[in-house]
């Protein structure tokens, strides 16, 4: 499509993203970034941002409310390449639309440090929050115990020099 300005100048006739069309259709966006001063996280925010507002917006034209097939956004490393503020509060809500979320953290300091204490434990306490397994038997038990169910988790490792590390949960 030939793109043009309010003012009617030509631009470019290169397609263009729409968050809407995408929530609409079949495809998969894969939003990568790296921390450090050459960061692309902030556009990787807004265009997370703008896929999440493209889903409410059907959602909202949808019947009932909520999306006849649900809208999967998988958020890994969210902390890091799209800290969205407001995250924590649209678990609770998007779920009523068919938007589900599930965000991948590497402890609960990290969300604490983006999103605050009281905004990561709620994530935490009813929503899909999964953490990286290394250093996280506090996650782990506070998780099953939370699920009522036990804890199953061994992890073990050998070398060829005779070495054993074990650890349970």
């Amino acid at each position: 499509a030939n793109v043009r300005t309010e003012t009617g100048e030509y631009m470019h006739a290169l397609p263009e993203f729409d968050p809407l069309e995408f929530v609409s259709s079949t495809d998969t966006l894969y939003a990568l970034s790296m921390e450090g001063p050459d960061s692309t996280a902030p556009l990787t925010t807004a265009l997370i941002g703008q896929v999440l507002a493209g889903a409410v917006e059907l959602s909202l034209k949808s019947r009932g409310g909520r999306l006849k097939v649900p809208f999967v956004a998988m958020l890994d490393e969210a902390a890091n390449i799209c800290p969205l503020k407001d995250l924590p509060k649209w678990y609770s809500h998007f779920g009523s639309r068919g938007i589900i979320l599930g965000t991948f953290l590497q402890s609960t300091k990290q969300g604490v440090r983006v999103w605050g204490k009281e905004d990561t434990d709620a994530m935490i306490a009813g929503n899909t929050v999964i953490f990286s397994l290394v250093n996280s038997a506090g996650i782990c038990r506070s998780t099953t115990s939370r699920a009522s169910v036990p804890p199953v988790a061994v992890i073990t490792a050998s070398s060829t020099h005779g070495t054993q590390l074990s650890s349970a949960l």
